[in-house]
């Protein structure tokens, strides 16, 4: 009998053994999620940080490829009130700024793109019009003249009809 109680114990010690190893498994696997999840948490957060400094420095290259976009229009060697001023006229009317100041009457814009050293005066609308031709159907003499003397190509013609069919009978004198 003695001997089945030792057996007895034996195998009631074993199984305690056991299942302090295996709760010991279980709560080292419970770390090792926990330390799993804090890593996932910290990729994910450090993922999210980096997705937000890229989509930052997007905007800033945009912002700066679009400053570029307008200085590219415009002459180096010019002021940088005239050059703000300019910016803004290309802000305010868009691609077309010279064939749209021209086509609203907006001389001042005009005068502006002029002193910057505006590069587009031969820029069109969809209609194939320049500035020149807006100036000149609108019968805007002083743009007009302004485009002239500023070298806009008065043989330009548009899709539609030649830039001498497009002036108001106004006197260029």
């Amino acid at each position: 009998m003695s001997e089945a109680v030792g057996a007895i114990e034996r195998a009631r010690k074993a199984a305690e053994e056991a299942e302090r190893a295996r709760k010991e498994e279980e709560t080292h696997r419970a770390v090792e999620a926990q330390r799993a999840r804090k890593a996932a948490e910290e990729a994910e957060r450090a993922r999210k940080e980096e997705e937000t400094r890229r989509a930052v420095e997007a905007e800033r290259a945009r912002k700066a490829a679009e400053e570029a976009r307008k200085a590219s229009k415009l002459s180096p060697i010019i002021s940088d009130e005239i050059k703000q001023a300019a910016f803004k006229a290309i802000e305010r009317y868009g691609d077309k700024t010279l064939v749209t100041a021209a086509e609203r009457g907006d001389e001042g814009v005009v005068r502006t793109l002029i002193a910057a050293g505006y590069k587009e005066l031969e820029e069109r609308d969809a209609n194939g019009n320049t500035a020149l031709m807006m100036a000149a159907s609108k019968g805007r003499k002083s743009i007009l003249l302004a485009l002239l003397d500023f070298g806009a190509d008065k043989d330009a013609k548009n899709k539609v009809i030649p830039l001498a069919n497009h002036a108001h009978p106004i006197s260029l004198t």
